[in-house]
């Protein structure tokens, strides 16, 4: 006679979660990455940003790395790409997640930083928070630092942008000294 099996969906993850941890504070002899995912605004978003790094800490060395078009946005930089940008970066921030596809790119994009050894703070906006906390659990780094913005960002003028990213500045320096609880919801 034939026989059934159940099978629980309830079981324990294959994917150990490491611990984005603590992490040194920025200083200026730090090299800073932008990563820009090319999603409307996110490039001078995070220019804004770096303007806020150099009044607080004078001459940093600072690199942009662009994805390409709104379509790259959603995809993930690949090994070689990570691999290059953490040699090149001691800190890495990248923007923005601002729909399901592209949070989980930048996720992805961070979580891969971070498992280099780069300190990694990603922008991502309110409404696509749960996406970033599951795509972030599902990789492997459940509080990976994430800060929040408000949503959509996109569609606000640079000045705007400008001004949200300067706010954030003290809750990205903490973000990447892993000070928070990141991603975590």
């Amino acid at each position: 006679m034939p026989s059934i099996s159940y099978l629980s969906p309830l079981g324990e993850s294959a994917v150990h979660d490491t611990n984005y941890g603590r992490r040194p504070s920025l200083t200026s002899d730090d090299r800073v990455g932008l990563l820009i995912n090319s999603f409307p605004g996110s490039d001078d978003f995070l220019r804004s940003f770096a303007e806020g790094l150099h009044d607080r800490f004078g001459e940093i060395t600072q690199h942009e790395y662009a994805k390409g078009g709104i379509r790259d946005s959603t995809e993930t930089l690949g090994p070689e790409r990570v691999a290059h940008i953490a040699s090149e970066c001691d800190v890495v921030f990248g923007a923005y997640g601002h729909c399901g596809s592209c949070t989980s790119a930048i996720v992805r994009d961070g979580v891969a930083l971070a498992g280099l050894g780069a300190r990694v703070c990603l922008f991502v906006t309110e409404e696509f928070r749960d996406t970033a906390g599951f795509i972030a659990r599902a990789v492997g780094m459940s509080n990976i630092p994430i800060v929040w913005l408000p949503h959509p960002m996109s569609s606000r003028t640079p000045e705007e942008r400008r001004a949200i990213a300067l706010e954030r500045l003290d809750e990205a320096m903490s973000a990447i000294e892993g000070l928070d609880d990141g991603a975590r919801i």
